[in-house]
């Protein structure tokens, strides 16, 4: 695997940062099999640099391919609105985390229903479009009072330069909406 990882084509391909997640995933991977304890924050990190790696394989795998289309993860937007909370209006971080939440309360129900595309279908159209457009008319909004380098700005133009995969889920009803809120 170590070999794959500092091949200098992947190396340049990948760029700095998708390959430190690598070789951090292959390091801690390594200890786990080799019978060396990994600590539990350790393993949380590889698991969530291993998301980031899989996401930017799909994303490059993806690109200029017609037969795949890319779905935005709310899940990972409304993150970035958790870790800006403490440096921006209460009140903007509040209103957006609770508004994404709302996509989840309105998917749980379908998701542990079993909702067939037709009813999930219906739902979407008359619930979630509704506030997916609240959400994407709010960022273009407040995007102008925060600064782009700040933890909200960056929140914020995560969300929009990930348009239109957001609302990915809305049009293909057998792609389910992250259904817990974390």
């Amino acid at each position: 695997m170590s070999a794959l990882i500092h091949e200098p084509t992947f190396k340049t391909t990948a760029g700095a940062a998708v390959f430190a997640k690598t070789v951090l995933i292959n390091r801690l991977g390594n200890s786990a099999v080799h019978g060396r304890p990994v600590q539990q924050f350790d393993a949380l990190t590889a698991v969530r640099e291993l998301f980031h790696v899989a996401y930017w394989l799909a994303h490059n795998a993806a690109a200029g391919c017609e037969a795949i289309t890319l779905a935005g993860c709310w899940a990972h937007a409304r993150r970035g609105f958790i870790e800006a909370r403490g440096n921006a209006s209460r009140t903007v971080g509040w209103l957006l985390r609770h508004i994404i939440a709302h996509l989840y309360e309105i998917e749980r129900p379908l998701h542990q229903s079993g909702a067939g595309p037709r009813l999930r279908d219906a739902v979407r159209a008359s619930q979630s479009t509704a506030i997916v457009n609240r959400i994407r008319a709010a960022l273009l909004r407040i995007r102008p009072r925060h600064l782009p380098q700040s933890a909200m700005g960056r929140a914020i133009t995560y969300t929009l330069d990930q348009w239109p995969a957001p609302v990915h889920f809305l049009a293909v009803v057998r792609t389910a909406c992250a259904v817990e809120v974390a």
